[in-house]
């Protein structure tokens, strides 16, 4: 099963995703590198971790890497043939989540450096706090592949799963952390997955030039809202691996 998968892994279509996930990111910072230069003041931490955790590609490029590798072949019909192997639902999706886990890690750690690397050709570069922002995105992306991958397993849809996993971050939190913040309410806001996310990628950054700071007393929870998502989350793959196969 594991190697069925690997082989999945060389599709032409993955080797363009990684392609187009590197230069994003290398632009994203540059372009957080460049704004560094004109607003000033800013401390070389702070540029680091905008630079990697806003400029990175690594959450559409991970969404898209499980929706190839993941619900399309609950689409295609390619799924039953291991469902039919390994009749045992926890093993059959760990074996499997394996190589597409490595996979996310890989390009969370090229995206991330690619992402350093462009803030240092805009502006300034400090290597050992590049590593320390790529360290978190590292962490951080691990988590949201886990997510997605039991998001892909769950759903057993390739519209659902980009729905949830572009939708989410980008236009849905977004709009409730506003109406939060507009009621008085923004405490609340890490509560969300993709802010709790952000509390931990974004905590060494305090200069608040670039990045509103992260209160270190907002840490509790976000990673209860982490944990209660991936339980969560894994709970409802385990269920649905559990159920009839697709036919």
């Amino acid at each position: 099963m594991a190697a069925a998968t690997l082989r999945l892994l060389h599709d032409s279509r993955l080797r363009w995703l990684f392609a187009g996930a590197l230069l994003a990111s290398f632009a994203g910072g540059l372009v957080h590198g460049a704004l560094a230069a004109r607003l000033g003041g800013m401390d070389a931490i702070e540029l680091q971790t905008a630079a990697v955790s806003r400029g990175a590609a690594t959450p559409l490029a991970v969404v898209l890497l499980v929706l190839i590798a993941v619900a399309g072949r609950y689409r295609d019909g390619s799924w039953l043939h291991e469902a039919l192997a390994e009749p045992r639902p926890t093993r059959r999706l760990l074996v499997s989540a394996a190589p597409v886990l490595a996979a996310c890690g890989a390009i969370a750690l090229s995206c991330g450096a690619a992402a350093a690397a462009g803030s240092g050709a805009a502006g300034r570069i400090e290597p050992g706090l590049a590593l320390v922002a790529v360290g978190l995105h590292l962490v951080v992306s691990g988590i949201w592949a886990l997510w997605m991958l039991g998001v892909a397993h769950a759903t057993r849809s390739t519209m659902l799963t980009l729905a949830i996993g572009a939708g989410l971050p980008v236009v849905v939190e977004p709009a409730i952390a506003g109406l939060l913040a507009q009621g008085d309410l923004g405490a609340l806001r890490w509560l969300l997955p993709g802010q709790a996310l952000r509390a931990i990628a974004e905590l060494p950054a305090t200069g608040g030039v670039l990045l509103q700071p992260v209160p270190p007393a907002v840490l509790p929870a976000a990673l209860g809202t982490i944990v209660a998502c991936t339980a969560a989350i894994g709970m409802a793959a385990w269920l649905r691996e559990r159920g009839p196969q697709p036919r």
